[in-house]
């Protein structure tokens, strides 16, 4: 029996973001929200929401860049928000500025298969959250049909890892302590799975998106604390999480993966005392036919 026949597309994730381990993501909200600081003044740059204008953000988390696309477009646009987890969403709508609650609608969706309306958008945008799709040819492709003619794409995700400490770190002191995670293809939803931009571009061009193109893009993350901090919400968030789950990690593993990004950790310390881990995103942007 062919067990994917009788689950729904993208099951995986929605039992991943709406168990333990998407709830980190709840705990962890502040510092995430601190170290991507940067991240979504990038995207706001690129994407340029506009006065008036409605919004679509696929892969809103906790809501840190809904409350940015609202500020955007306030008084008389919308920012339609929506993901997967159910969480999170609640997080979401808990934190919402009382300012900003007639300008946001928060949905639990899979942008894979939910039934937006038809040429209601002006901005598909999205910060990390459109990696994970079971199918993304499809899912872009249902996105598109919300957007009006001409409408924006602007999408945030992960350049490679090797150019990204924030993953590379964590994932080798990972497996130095619990040994390699079973093989997966580069290009399984996953944080990592646009980091090839030829790849992507594929993917908007058969989902009928025009004038596609990906802006390899420099960004600082400043997570809050020092060293000891951040290897605490690296070993919480991310890849050396996910090996722990994959491999069966005991806490004694934990705390040795722990020490281990600590000490590599230390070479990101300002000398302000801060923390700056440089990153690099792709940027994809494209408008719809």
């Amino acid at each position: 029996m062919d067990v994917g026949q009788n689950q729904a597309p993208n099951a995986d994730q929605l039992k991943y973001w709406g168990s333990d381990p998407g709830r980190k993501w709840v705990d962890w909200q502040e510092p995430l929200d601190t170290a991507f600081a940067g991240v979504n003044a990038v995207l706001l740059e690129r994407a340029s929401p506009a006065l008036g204008e409605r919004v679509l953000e696929i892969g809103c988390g906790a809501g840190a860049t809904t409350f940015a696309l609202a500020e955007r477009v306030r008084p008389g646009g919308h920012v339609l928000a929506a993901d997967i987890s159910s969480p999170l969403l609640a997080k979401a709508r808990e934190r919402t500025p009382p300012h900003l609650a007639d300008s946001i609608e928060f949905i639990e969706a899979d942008a894979q298969t939910y039934g937006f309306q038809p040429f209601s958008t002006d901005l598909l945008a999205s910060r990390f959250g459109v990696m994970f799709f079971e199918d993304p040819v499809a899912a872009f492709s249902n996105m598109r049909r919300a957007l009006r003619q001409g409408a924006r794409m602007c999408v945030a995700a992960w350049a490679p890892v090797e150019l990204n400490p924030w993953f590379s770190i964590p994932r080798d002191c990972a497996i130095a302590q619990l040994g390699q995670a079973p093989a997966a293809s580069p290009t399984a939803p996953g944080p990592m799975a646009f980091s090839n931009e030829g790849y992507v571009m594929g993917i908007l061009r058969e989902a009928g998106f025009e004038k596609a193109s990906c802006d390899a893009t420099p960004v600082m993350l400043q997570p809050p604390g020092g060293p000891e901090d951040v290897a605490r919400l690296l070993c919480n968030i991310g890849p050396a999480s996910r090996l722990m789950l994959a491999l069966n990690g005991s806490p004694e593993d934990g705390e040795a993966i722990g020490r281990a990004l600590q000490k590599q950790m230390t070479a990101f310390r300002t000398g302000s005392g801060g923390m700056e881990i440089p990153a690099v995103l792709n940027i994809f942007t494209a408008r719809a036919p």
